[in-house]
């Protein structure tokens, strides 16, 4: 599991933590423990013990400085120590929830560059999500239909539910970032809908939209396609020529 950012902030505060407690024992530890801390190893010894609450006992402060240094050392470690463990848990919870419920979480998100999005699962893309799997390409698969979802997320592929005509739910697969965009339903509208939310998130990325009917294509072909766009009438083209196309 890739670690969040909120982690890696509290991973950073309690190696500081370690760091400046050592520090201090080092320099307040000739005088202010029963032990006398004479060395950095020893300071280092002390700090971590008192962090993570072990307390053997065998170094302890005996003076008013002392104490408090060790009140803070561990008020602040124990409190870092549990905020990483709080957003490490949160992180977990809320990527394996959003895996349940078939929905992008943003660890996943950020992942996402120069990745090829299979908009619907009709027939073409069905056979191109396979030859790119074959081909070890980065692909993803958007469609409404969680039992689809659910069937190609246990054959190892990353797909995901969301609404094909809603610009909120697509924005989440960095599709500006995208190499290419395959837009395969099996609803004329549908179609329509998903090619225009795609032209303002990806404007300048390639484009594919399967036309499965004459009255798609004449749709299409009234809404003009852009220099990047294109539409392939399935009757002609098998998805392994739509593969090499967008080489």
């Amino acid at each position: 599991m890739k670690v969040g950012p909120i982690v890696l902030i509290y991973i950073s505060i309690l190696v500081l933590i370690v760091i400046f407690g050592a520090g201090f024992a080092y320099a307040l530890g000739a005088n202010n423990f029963n032990v006398p801390i004479t060395n950095p190893l020893t300071a280092l010894y002390f700090t971590i013990i008192t962090i993570s609450t072990v307390g053997y006992g065998d170094i302890y402060p005996v003076t008013s400085t002392g104490m408090i240094f060790t009140i803070i050392l561990v008020l602040a470690g124990i409190s870092t120590f549990l905020g990483a463990v709080t957003a490490i848990s949160s992180d977990f919870m809320s990527k394996n929830v959003e895996k349940l419920s078939g929905r992008i979480s943003g660890i996943e998100r950020r992942t996402l560059n120069h990745h090829h999005v299979l908009i619907g699962t009709d027939y073409i893309n069905q056979d191109i999500a396979d030859k790119f799997r074959a081909n070890r390409e980065s692909f993803i698969i958007v469609t409404a239909d969680k039992t689809t979802v659910d069937r190609y997320v246990e054959e190892g592929m990353r797909a995901y539910v969301a609404d094909p005509t809603s610009e909120a739910d697509m924005r989440k697969f960095q599709m500006q970032k995208a190499r290419s965009i395959i837009i395969d339903l099996d609803e004329n509208s549908l179609t329509v809908y998903a090619l225009l939310i795609v032209r303002k998130l990806a404007p300048n990325v390639l484009t594919v939209v399967v036309a499965q009917n004459s009255e798609i294509s004449e749709r299409i072909t009234e809404l003009g396609l852009k220099k990047n766009e294109r539409a392939i009438n399935v009757s002609r083209h098998l998805a392994g020529e739509i593969v090499k196309s967008l080489k």
